[in-house]
């Protein structure tokens, strides 16, 4: 089995693949759970664990992270052998081309998109929540975000935006309104915001209100 998850917004394709495994697992606890990323990509025969079982007749499950030009360099062949093999194998990319797109189309049991930073049909700008997150605008950061709960906006996408605000922040050492160690904790705070809304059962936006309320 294949599956793709590919896009810009990297917090919403991590959750879903998160998902994705954790209830793969509930139905076969004894399958083995490897990580392929690019720091242990090299030496590693991924259509060999594709096509063999471990011990007890243990099936595997392959998350390939973030290993684009690896992935991208599989044929039809390789990557059928993956859609049709009893192991299953997760990817997630990033941007695609319609070329790469069109082919992994044919090959994928299934393939899925989620980019970030699109505007609704209202016209809400999400950016006015970086804005507000930038100027560390309370006030701002509210109505930003209500208007985005009352335009249709995902709430996946409203906290990738302002993941995308406070890391541009960190990254450019701007401490005008945060302290280093505040950012370091916004992007944490961030990364497992949908996670915990859906382990609790409460909305993306109820829990955003309250992460802006505390900044």
């Amino acid at each position: 089995m294949l599956y793709i998850f590919y896009g810009t917004d990297d917090i919403k394709i991590r959750n879903k693949i998160n998902e994705l495994i954790s209830a793969l697992r509930s139905k076969a606890s004894e399958a083995e759970l490897i990580r392929i990323t690019s720091e242990n990509v090299t030496g590693v025969n991924i259509s060999n664990l594709l096509n063999t079982q471990g011990l007890f007749k243990r099936n595997y499950i392959l998350y390939l992270d973030n290993i684009d030009d690896v992935f991208l360099g599989f044929n039809d062949i390789q990557l059928k052998e993956m859609k049709h093999s009893k192991n299953i194998c997760v990817v997630s990319l990033g941007k695609l081309s319609l070329k790469n797109k069109s082919f992994l189309e044919q090959c994928a049991n299934k393939i899925t998109e989620y980019s970030k930073f699109k505007k609704s049909n209202a016209g809400f700008n999400i950016f006015s929540i970086a804005n507000a997150i930038k100027r560390r605008d309370k006030k701002g950061m509210w109505i930003a975000l209500n208007k985005a709960r009352f335009s249709g906006v995902e709430g996946e996408s409203v906290v990738g935006m302002a993941f995308w605000a406070v890391k541009d922040l960190f990254i450019k050492n701007n401490t005008n309104k945060y302290s280093k160690k505040e950012l370091k904790e916004m992007i944490v705070g961030l990364s497992s915001l949908p996670h915990k809304a859906r382990r609790k059962g409460v909305s993306i936006f109820n829990k955003l209100e309250n992460f802006f309320l505390g900044l």
